[in-house]
């Protein structure tokens, strides 16, 4: 009977606490969860800059994306020669290189879209930022430091910040921190204009390794705009490899 009781209470599941929220903070959260309501899906067509190992690389890029974490992109030469296509939708990542002939399949983790951009997003942090929106990652508590946003984890050790916060608005930057407390990247968000009454950014620029390794200016963004599932298929079967369907 003891040995019954003991065995039965270790299958009662442990709820996660709450995180903590320091005065100060929740006004910012409050902030962040009012960005951009209201806005589903959106396209958007723009100029993207890649450090590559053999230099860097301007190309034309567009974008299809429905909230929170389907993403289809597909990357241009200057001819408007396919590049790289990528299609993500919820955990699922398919990537193909048109230049080099290489074929992806996979999982949207932190290293999915490295690579197609070189930088370790996911897809939804992706989807978020380029449509206004900042994705706060998995924390245990927040506080304030000066104008910054800084969330913990049950360590103690930072995994995200987010700021400034001002009554003027403006820029922000997003910073995403590993466990060992290094600087994974660093996301600038600038330029904000106003389309149909969302504030969205037009210019990304995504530093790591102690350099900017992504500039996306952003040239047309459409609000809203009717999406169909299949835009985020990418068949990887076919004898291209990058063609939808």
């Amino acid at each position: 009977m003891i040995l019954f009781l003991i065995c039965s209470c270790s299958l009662v599941p442990v709820r996660p606490k709450a995180p903590e929220i320091a005065p100060g903070a929740e006004a910012r959260f409050s902030e962040i969860e009012a960005l951009n309501r209201g806005l589903t899906s959106f396209k958007g067509v723009g100029t993207l800059r890649l450090l590559r190992p053999a230099g860097p690389q301007t190309v034309r890029a567009a974008w299809i994306a429905k909230m929170p974490d389907s993403l289809r992109l597909e990357l241009l030469g200057p001819a408007g020669t396919p590049l790289a296509s990528l299609a993500a939708e919820g955990p699922r990542l398919d990537v193909y290189l048109h230049d080099r002939d290489k074929r992806y399949r996979g999982r949207s983790e932190d290293d999915g879209l490295k690579a197609a951009i070189g930088v370790g997003l996911k897809a939804e942090e992706i989807v978020a930022l380029l449509g206004g929106r900042i994705f706060v990652h998995d924390f245990r508590r927040a506080l304030l430091r000066g104008r910054l946003l800084v969330l913990e984890d049950d360590r103690g050790r930072v995994v995200q910040t987010v700021g400034p916060f001002d009554d003027e608005g403006g820029d922000r930057v997003v910073e995403r921190f590993d466990p060992e407390g290094n600087l994974r990247y660093r996301i600038r968000l600038e330029s904000y204009r106003s389309v149909d009454g969302y504030s969205v950014p037009g210019v990304l620029r995504v530093f790591a390794r102690g350099q900017e390794m992504v500039r996306l200016s952003v040239d047309r963004f459409w609000a809203n705009p009717e999406v169909d599932r299949a835009a985020f298929e990418l068949n990887l079967n076919g004898p291209t490899g990058g063609k939808g369907h």
